[in-house]
């Protein structure tokens, strides 16, 4: 996933519950991904990007066409930050050697779809 960029768009057909009774919602790294999407939707972000750097996964987030860093990730998390993003963006899980593109919707308390 070098430089894949994650657009937030409207798209009703694929929205994610970001609050997942799964019981997996408490872990670190989904309440970080969780986090870096709210803020960037809270900012008027169009996208999303996540960098994979030597020592860091570094996620960006774009606003008035500027890329601004918000988080660097320590290079330990990346892998479950990167799977947690395309389960989200319903990517393949598995695929690890050609780049992806995905999207994905979230709603907000007030059940608005943010885009």
């Amino acid at each position: 996933m070098i430089g894949d960029t994650l657009p937030i768009l409207h798209d009703e057909a694929h929205e994610p519950d970001l609050s997942a009774e799964d019981g997996l919602s408490d872990v670190p790294q989904i309440q970080l991904v969780n986090s870096i999407i709210v803020q960037a939707s809270e900012e008027g972000a169009s996208d999303i990007n996540f960098l994979p750097q030597k020592e860091a996964l570094v996620a960006r987030i774009r606003v008035d066409g500027m890329l601004r860093e918000v988080e660097r990730i320590p290079r330990q998390h990346a892998s479950r930050v990167v799977t947690r993003i395309k389960v989200l963006a319903k990517l393949d899980v598995a695929e690890h050697r050609l780049p992806q593109d995905g999207r994905f919707s979230i709603r907000d308390e007030l059940s608005r779809v943010v885009s």
